[in-house]
């Protein structure tokens, strides 16, 4: 059953029909969490905008995650995802596997909020993983530690 509604919905994205979907994971939480609306447009691959949350097909499952980098090799266009709680990159999306765009998100009651990757799209690509992991606050604390000791032993010490 589920499979007949996401090639129906691919069939209608196709036609340049928006269609909405309710998620079912954690891999972008904060901003989509379980039982959201997330309502998803095809625009052209190389037309996404680095932040931007794209929808792409993963075996039989569709992801949404957001576009971290894009790639062209050999005449072909490639993007790298990763969901916001996420800690390694998907494998690379190609226009093959590339559904289309999250447009906006729906929760509960209220009214669907736009998701255009503005100025939050563009912190979550610079600063992966999501900061909660208590290791990557120690690798960065370490690494500004040592920086310190460099700049304090080049100035007094010679």
């Amino acid at each position: 059953m589920k499979t007949h509604i996401l090639s129906l919905s691919r069939d209608l994205l196709d036609d340049q029909y928006a269609v909405r979907l309710k998620t079912d994971g954690y891999s972008m939480y904060p901003l989509l969490r379980p039982g959201d609306t997330i309502y998803i447009e095809r625009i052209s691959f190389q037309a996404l905008p680095i932040g931007s949350i794209v929808v792409f097909k993963r075996g039989e499952r569709w992801v949404a995650h957001r576009l971290i980098r894009k790639d062209h090799w050999a005449g072909h266009s490639m993007g790298y995802t990763q969901g916001d709680s996420c800690i390694k990159l998907d494998e690379a999306v190609t226009e093959a596997n590339y559904i289309g765009r999250v447009m906006a998100r729906k929760r509960g009651n209220q009214p669907a909020m736009p998701l255009q990757p503005g100025a939050y799209g563009r912190f979550m690509v610079h600063n992966r993983p999501w900061p909660h992991y208590p290791l990557h606050f120690l690798v960065k604390a370490v690494r500004k530690w040592r920086r310190l000791v460099r700049i304090v032993d080049q100035r007094f010490f010679g």
